[in-house]
C-alpha cells in the first residue's frame, strides 16, 4: 500500500519544482478540471498567475490549448477567460489486454472516447497482438488528418522498469512479450501498464477536479 504525500510536502513540491514539473502539474489539473480559468488555476497549485500564463502561452499560440470569454455578466466587471484542450488534431490509442477479452479505442484530449473494439482475448500473444495491431492500424489509418500522441496498453500482469514488455500474466499464463516492440509505431511511444496501476492512476488523475488545490495528496493505492 503507497499512500500520497502530505498537503504541505506537495505544495513545497510545487514551489520548488522545475519549470517542467510544473507544466505537469497545471496540465493535470487543467485535463481534469477543463474548461477552467488562469485564476482558479494559481488560485488552487497556490503559484502566481503569471507563471500560469507562462506555461500556457507556447500551447496556446501551437493550437493545443483553447481559451475562450464567458458570456458577461452584470456587476462583475471583467469577464473570466478559461481554457481547455483542443480535441482537433491530437487523439491516443487506449489497449485494454485482458483475460477473457480485450478492448482497442480511440480517445481525445479531453478523454472522449470516439471509438472502441471488442473482442475475445486469443490464447497466444502472438496472435492477440498482431489483432491489437490490425486494429490500431485501421485507427490511424481513418485519423490519418491527425497526429497520434501515444498508445497505452494495460495488461493483467507485471511489467518492466522501462513500460514496453509484460514480464508475466499468470491468469493468461505470457511471460516475456515485448508488448512496445509487437506493436511497432516507430513515431509513437507505446506505454505498457499493469492494469490495477493504470485504472488506479486514471481515477487519481480524474479526482484531481474535486480537490481544493489541484493535487492530489490523499491518494492510497492497495
Amino acid at each position: 500500500m503507497n499512500s500520497g504525500t502530505t498537503l504541505q510536502s506537495r505544495m513545497l513540491e510545487l514551489g520548488n519544482s522545475s519549470a517542467t514539473n510544473k507544466r505537469s502539474l497545471l496540465l493535470r489539473l487543467l485535463r481534469a478540471a477543463q474548461p477552467i480559468s488562469r485564476t482558479e488555476m494559481a488560485e488552487r497549485l497556490n503559484i502566481d498567475k503569471s507563471t500560469v500564463t507562462e506555461i500556457v502561452k507556447p500551447l496556446l499560440d501551437t493550437g493545443l490549448l483553447h481559451e475562450e470569454k464567458l458570456p458577461a455578466v452584470k456587476g462583475q466587471g471583467r469577464r473570466s477567460r478559461i481554457l481547455s484542450f483542443v480535441d482537433g488534431g491530437n487523439y491516443f490509442i487506449g489497449v485494454n489486454l485482458g483475460v477473457r477479452r480485450t478492448q482497442v479505442g480511440l480517445t481525445t484530449l479531453k478523454g472522449e472516447i470516439i471509438e472502441e473494439n471488442d473482442f475475445e482475448t486469443p490464447n497466444t500473444p502472438g496472435i492477440a497482438l498482431r489483432k491489437v495491431k490490425r486494429y490500431v492500424d485501421e485507427i490511424i489509418k481513418k485519423n490519418s488528418d491527425k497526429h497520434l500522441e501515444a498508445i497505452g496498453v494495460s495488461v493483467p500482469g507485471m511489467t518492466d522498469p522501462g513500460r514496453t514488455e509484460l514480464i508475466f500474466a499468470p491468469n493468461l499464463d505470457w511471460r516475456n512479450v515485448k508488448i512496445a516492440e509487437m506493436l511497432d509505431q516507430t513515431d509513437t511511444r507505446v506505454v505498457v501498464e499493469n492494469d490495477s496501476t493504470a485504472a488506479a492512476m486514471y481515477e487519481a488523475r480524474l479526482k484531481i477536479r474535486d480537490t481544493t488545490d489541484g493535487l492530489l495528496s490523499n491518494f492510497i493505492l492497495v
